[in-house]
């Protein structure tokens, strides 16, 4: 037999994974003919879900917020409970009603997260609608594109992002859009009344069939803290409520700069409001009540819901007449409950179409591998609530009984949100932590040796307590020598999940280890609904504590997968000699998406006749059937010495240099070593020019002298008090630090010499949405950095291959936690 005849043909595909039968065990499910899970404790609907909620737990807190004081600064965190949101749901309800909101209409939405961002949703599930969300950091020609193709009968949207949809729905594109509008509603404005409005609209409702045997009662009967105070241990004194009077009205008036809700001042409330009303008056609107589509604020929208099916019995009005029935029609597990936008990182945006039962088994899933909630728990919601991660992980604390609580500024106070809430649970990226990890490592750093020796001695004491038990928590050390570090993340968080992109298991180790934290990481997709694999969590099942392993878990109940050979040299580089099988992750099952919206050429390459999605992510299975992500298939690039190179790993890892801000990896087949371009983090970078500065005096005793750099010179700037020594450096010596820093984090990081970038330009500008660098969910447009650092014909004030960028010696701003923030699962 020859060789060629004793070799085998490699197989196409991996065998198929399937979900642990021993999680079934501890946590039955009903399953359909693939042994799939098709529900979780008796609930197939998101409607189903929030009642249950409800009806089992109608005392206990469900969502939190914040007011701020008289002063303008943030206050005490505040509660409702989930009985009191029961009514406000209703009311929601009732002013779809109003509208005309019903089975398969569409709510689009595009605000921050709040509690009035959960009531749209729990209204458009009670009636089968179809909620779209959309990213807050959509450009305009992302919101023209969501606006023409949907054509929603709502949008419900936050003062601060009218400035980009004014600009949207003033296009052309978007003008069979705009006819299709019913209303616009201003969110996080639950306290603030504009009778004029009001009156605008009870002029056409009828109300005399309405009410027939009562007067109209007056709006907003209850504001924000009223209702609040409905709850033992209100806070006192209430606040007053927010309602600018009629035209001749003796009540008092309202200063423009007076702050109407916790976000936004009148005069901003006003303004978008008539910004909007200009661009919808010049349209008919011939599905809009009486013909005529307004701006509201989400009080006046709930209020209309009032006036109509004559809510809130426990005015004096409300006596006479029993409230007229809300129009609930409970939607199937099939119906469609979201279209849910991708970041368009490799095109145009497009809308995966998402089922009730994609969403319950979602959660379900994770429920049974040991994600819990209690009660007890407090969970902190900054991500965008347009991702589904934070979604699905939303939606498990309402499930068991945890209370929701909203950041005051999303991303950007999350860890002051963290320190004064100190919730027990959160959803976290990489970019988070790596953050966490370098000031807490800097803290280190900074402390005496005998010191310094015993916070190591307590971390490594946490680590062996973890391996033994899987628990973090070992109260001996949090108590004592971590305890500065604990409360970092709020002192009380159980758990945090990690997902979005890949993260060093040396920095998941380090916080697990200083923190007390338990880092649970998993892997997913818009397209399934968030979660595909992931990690055990915190509930013993029949498996090894091993769960803080460079990989994302076993598949799920929801879930079948397989592994699909790709024709990619890297499968063999990845394979380990043949001992794991690495190619394209596949997945089937209860929930995967069945489409995208209007797209169908998208949706066929992206679910094969046998109905298997294609993830477009290369990985391999372990012995023990977990996943380990590599890359995207087709990110990972070969060099010219033969070696593949992931860029989104290097990213993240890179990002652990004190250095850097941000980075951006760049490699080819013509290169044997990536390239970088970077933004510097200016105070590192002056500290170590400094000592750089102070090592060469001490060898020539020459004084240190700050160049004198021309400001009229394109690309420079003179010298500041503030970092003279960088301001000092040549540009290439600023590279070489920066490149020698990223040396050191491959060394420490212990992956291979040929990532080591060679290469380095540097900007003077963070990477963000506006400049064109970032998609909505903060992902590198890659072919962006190709055209404007790497390709000679790079627009002008871009650099261009061998025109690097011009370092500017002055203060760089520090990446702002939602630049920080990367997208969700």
């Amino acid at each position: 037999m020859t060789q060629a005849d004793s070799e085998q043909p490699k197989p196409a595909e991996s065998k198929l994974f399937r979900p642990l039968e021993e999680e079934r065990q501890i946590i039955p499910y009903d399953v359909n003919e693939d042994g799939l899970m098709i529900e979780i404790d008796g609930v197939t609907t998101m409607m189903e879900w929030v009642c249950k909620r409800i009806n089992e737990l109608p005392n206990s807190d469900l969502y939190g917020f914040r007011l701020r004081n008289p002063d303008d600064q943030w206050g005490p965190w505040k509660n409702f409970t989930a009985a009191s949101a029961r009514i406000l749901i209703d009311e929601t309800i009732a002013a779809f009603s109003y509208y005309g909101i019903t089975k398969g209409s569409k709510v689009m939405i595009f605000a921050e997260n709040c509690i009035e961002w959960m009531l749209m949703m729990h209204a458009c599930d009670h009636v089968s609608a179809i909620h779209v969300p959309l990213y807050n950091a959509l450009g305009v020609s992302g919101i023209e594109l969501a606006l023409s193709e949907m054509e929603s009968e709502l949008l419900v949207i936050s003062p601060s992002f009218v400035k980009k949809v004014e600009q949207a729905l003033s296009s052309e594109a978007t003008k069979e859009a705009r006819k299709k509008l019913r209303g616009i509603v201003l969110i996080n404005t639950f306290d603030y009344v504009n009778e004029a409005v009001l009156d605008a609209h009870t002029q056409k409702m009828g109300l005399k069939e309405i009410w027939p045997s009562a007067e109209l009662p007056a709006p907003l009967p209850l504001n924000f803290t009223q209702f609040y105070s409905l709850i033992p241990n209100p806070t006192k004194p209430p606040r007053p409520a927010f309602i600018k009077p009629r035209t001749g009205s003796t009540a008092p008036v309202i200063a423009d700069d007076q702050r109407v809700c916790p976000n936004y001042k009148l005069s901003e409330v006003e303004l978008a409001r008539t910004k909007l009303q200009d661009i919808l008056d010049k349209e008919e609107h011939p599905d809009a009540p009486s013909g005529c589509c307004l701006v509201h604020t989400s009080a006046e929208f709930r209020q209309l819901g009032i006036y109509k099916h004559r809510l809130r019995p426990l005015t004096p009005a409300f006596k006479a007449d029993a409230p007229i029935q809300l129009p609930i029609i409970p939607p199937t597990p099939l119906d469609h409950q979201a279209f849910i936008y991708t970041s368009g990182s490799t095109g145009k945006p497009k809308a995966a179409m998402l089922n009730h039962q994609s969403m319950v088994v979602t959660y379900g899933a994770a429920k049974v591998r040991g994600y819990w909630f209690t009660t007890k728990d407090i969970h902190l919601s900054y991500l965008p609530l347009a991702h589904v991660f934070e979604k699905i992980c939303l939606h498990g604390g309402l499930h068991g009984g945890a209370c929701i609580c909203f950041a005051c500024e999303g991303a950007a106070s999350l860890m002051d949100d963290l320190k004064t809430l100190k919730p027990t649970y959160f959803v976290g990226v990489p970019r988070v932590f790596n953050k966490i990890y370098k000031q807490a490592n800097e803290r280190i750093a900074g402390l005496a040796a005998p010191i310094r020796s015993l916070v190591l001695s307590a971390m490594k004491s946490r680590r062996n307590h973890l391996n033994k038990t899987g628990s973090a928590e070992y109260w001996l050390v949090d108590k004592t020598v971590l305890s500065a570090f604990k409360n970092l993340l709020g002192g009380r968080l159980r758990f945090a999940m990690l997902g979005g992109a890949p993260m060093s298991t040396k920095v998941k180790q380090f916080i697990e280890d200083a923190c007390g934290t338990t880092l649970l990481e998993g892997y997913g997709l818009t397209e399934i609904a968030s979660m595909s694999h992931v990690v055990r969590g915190l509930r013993p099942i029949p498996e090894h504590f091993d769960i803080r392993c460079d990989n994302v878990g076993h598949v799920t109940a929801s879930l079948i997968a397989k592994v699909v050979r790709v024709e990619n040299e890297i499968a063999e580089t990845r394979s380990q000699g043949g001992k794991y099988f690495v190619g394209e992750l596949c997945l089937k099952g209860t929930s995967v998406f069945k489409q995208y919206y209007n797209r169908p050429e998208e949706t066929k390459a992206a679910i094969d006749e046998d109905g298997w999605f294609h993830t477009g992510d290369l990985v391999y299975m372990d012995e023990r059937e977990n996943i380990h992500v590599i890359d995207r298939v087709k990110s990972m690039i070969k060099l010219s010495n033969g070696e593949w190179i992931s860029p989104e790993f290097l990213e993240g890892i890179f990002t652990l240099s004190p250095l850097v801000q941000q980075v951006y990896v760049h490699a080819g087949p013509h290169m044997t070593t990536p390239a970088v371009v970077v933004v510097v983090e200016p105070e590192p970078l002056e500290a170590e020019m400094k000592k750089r500065a102070e090592e060469k005096r001490s060898k020539t005793n020459e004084p240190i002298q700050p160049k004198a750099v021309n400001p009229s010179e394109e690309g420079h700037a003179s010298p500041t008090p503030q970092y003279p020594n960088t301001a000092a450096a040549t540009e290439e010596e600023v590279k070489a630090v920066v490149l020698e820093s990223l040396k050191q984090i491959v060394i420490d990081q212990h992956i291979a010499g040929y990532n080591t970038p060679t290469a380095c330009q540097l900007c003077a500008e963070p990477f963000t949405i506006d400049n064109g660098l970032l998609t909505p969910t903060l992902k590198y447009r890659r072919v962006e950095f190709v055209k404007r650092f790497f390709s000679s014909e790079a627009p002008a004030g871009s650099a261009a291959a061998g025109t690097p960028v011009q370092f500017v010696p002055s203060p760089v701003p520090s990446a702002t936690p939602s630049a920080m923030a990367s997208p969700s699962l």
